[in-house]
């Protein structure tokens, strides 16, 4: 299956694309100072790649918060704090090269993140050269998207609208919850998750890379990278 020629590529965003995992922490620590609690990764791995409105509720729970602060008005701090890092968000080691090198092959691609539309507006404004590459953005508000993350309703919703079936498209995840929403799509999966994850669960993916750097296109019936 891996060797068949990709028709589109589908990327989460955050952890994917763009490095914004340590902002996220600092935004999500700007909250819980309020409260003396303290970001920690055990908490950071259950939520990694979830809508705000699912891991609010995780965050909540994690901390025995429940009656001094509702989920939502998490999300709203975190957002808060979140928009004030955006401009400092840098694109992940070889994020540049693999999509300049689908868009000279006329592959089409797809940014399908958790991130509601406002943030990701305010992401593309940092990065506009990346997303003009992209032919579609599918965020975790829109309003046909039913579940977030690990269900496949992003990815096939993306797939949907680029005219795609499954089995014609290519994912890449950094998060277990986006790599399972993947497979889950029926579509080929590679992801990159944190070297600190248990390698473990992701091996449902169909590729486990350490760096978008390491993708080999060839693989998956596409030209190699030039030069």
């Amino acid at each position: 299956m891996a060797n068949a020629a990709v028709a589109c590529v589908l990327f989460d965003l955050d952890g994917t694309l763009l490095d914004t995992e340590p902002l996220s922490d600092i935004a999500m620590q700007g909250v819980l100072d309020r409260f003396g609690k303290t970001m920690s990764w055990e908490l950071k791995r259950k939520i990694l790649g979830l809508k705000g409105s699912d891991w609010s509720v995780i965050v909540v729970d994690h901390f025995g918060l429940h009656g001094l602060i509702e989920p939502a008005a998490i999300v709203d701090g975190w957002e808060t704090n979140f928009k004030q890092l955006y401009s400092r968000a840098q694109k992940l080691p070889g994020a540049d090269r693999i999509t300049a090198h689908l868009a000279q092959l006329g592959i089409p691609m797809a940014i399908c993140t958790s991130s509601n539309s406002a943030a990701v507006e305010l992401k593309r404004a940092a990065h506009p050269e990346m997303f003009a590459r992209c032919t579609l953005v599918v965020t975790g508000d829109d309003p046909e998207l039913k579940n977030g993350k690990p269900s496949p309703d992003i990815f096939l919703l993306a797939a949907k609208r680029l005219g795609m079936r499954p089995e014609q498209c290519l994912v890449f995840e950094d998060a277990l919850s986006g790599c399972q929403a993947g497979v889950a799509a029926g579509m080929r999966t590679i992801v990159i998750p944190d070297t600190r994850l248990d390698r473990q669960p992701f091996e449902i993916a169909t590729e486990i890379l350490t760096s978008l750097e390491s993708f080999q296109p060839a693989v998956y019936g596409l030209a190699p990278f030039s030069g």
